[in-house]
């Protein structure tokens, strides 16, 4: 009966961690979903905007419609802080807050891709795919970077914008090309102004094709 009665309260004390790590895990996605959300409509001053949420709690879809930048897509995804069985799971694979954003230029800006030397080496050969040089390892505010570009010489415009932000390190990938503009990096609450700089710098880039 006290072996019984040991794994009873057991169970229970397990439940109530769970069922508290839901609620916590909840509350911190949806903050950080609309912190996030208000970054980008801050930094992009959308006309018409349109979201669509993953699963609650695990991200969003938007859509927005700009004069500076014409339309612009968003794709942000969570940890999955809501489950503290798979949450140490995903921190273990490496997973972490992401938000992608494609611009769809009205310009036509030169074609570069930059990345992090850290990405897999699949996803590099894909990003380096049909580019037009063979990538150069550069370093910016100490984060070393793969760079590939039309030219052999790295675009100083968008190098003197990355240079500024202390969040350079949480990009993942940097790609332009006359049909689009891409951006993956890792999402931090504690440089959310740095995201909103880099999009703002990268509206007045496009504006002016000077990659």
């Amino acid at each position: 009966m006290a072996f019984s009665t040991e794994w009873f309260i057991l169970l229970f004390v397990i439940s109530l961690i769970l069922v508290w790590g839901y609620h916590w895990g909840v509350k911190t996605n949806r903050a950080l979903m609309s912190e996030v959300a208000a970054v980008l409509e801050e930094a992009l001053t959308p006309e018409c905007k349109e979201y669509t949420l993953l699963g609650g709690v695990i991200g969003f879809r938007a859509r927005y419609e700009t004069e500076k930048a014409g339309t612009v897509r968003a794709l942000f995804t969570t940890l999955p802080r809501q489950s503290l069985l798979y949450l140490p799971v995903s921190l273990m694979m490496g997973q972490t807050d992401r938000l992608e954003v494609l611009f769809t230029p009205s310009g036509r800006p030169r074609g570069l891709v930059l990345m992090s030397t850290t990405l897999p080496g699949r996803q590099k050969a894909r990003l380096l795919q049909g580019r037009w040089s063979e990538p150069k390892k550069i370093t910016i505010n100490g984060r070393a970077f793969l760079y590939s570009s039309h030219t052999d010489t790295p675009g100083s415009e968008i190098i003197s914008l990355l240079s500024g932000l202390r969040s350079v390190r949480d990009i993942e990938c940097l790609t332009v090309s006359p049909e689009e503009v891409f951006i993956r990096l890792r999402t931090s609450r504690k440089r959310l102004n740095d995201l909103k700089t880099l999009l703002q710098g990268m509206i007045v880039h496009l504006r002016s094709a000077s990659f």
